[in-house]
């Protein structure tokens, strides 16, 4: 009876740890896609936004912050898509952030037609 016992709680055991394998398995694929379609996303706001890195480590700091940027407000089409809290917090409108000369131009050439516009770059009025 013992036997039989210990049988069946292994056939059990064995059963619920193939389960978890495959629920893993199947996360595992999920994240990788949901990984996939976010840098696919990525590479395509970064063309239309005409976005460029001066080095590697640069542009996998600003797609870990769009990533996360996407994850919790959804698709950023904006400009900003690459900025983090904090540096939308301290930015003015009108203003460029000192960062390296290349990328100040390329933000002031979106950030001032939106100043002009009356509109803030976030989506927001521009008091006067």
């Amino acid at each position: 009876m013992r036997r039989s016992t210990a049988l069946k709680a292994a056939a059990a055991l064995l059963v619920l740890l193939s389960l978890a394998a495959a629920y893993l398995s199947i996360m595992s694929y999920r994240e990788r896609r949901e990984e996939e379609r976010i840098h696919r996303v990525f590479m395509e706001w970064k063309a239309h936004c005409n976005k460029t890195y001066n080095s590697t480590c640069e542009e996998e700091h600003r797609y870990a912050v769009f990533k996360e940027n996407f994850r919790r407000r959804g698709p950023v089409l904006n400009i900003f898509g690459d900025w983090t809290d904090e540096e939308l917090n301290a930015w003015q409108p009108g203003e460029v952030p000192s960062e390296d000369d290349r990328l100040a131009e390329q933000r002031q050439q979106v950030v001032l037609p939106l100043v002009e516009e009356g509109r803030d770059g976030r989506g927001g009025a521009v008091s006067r």
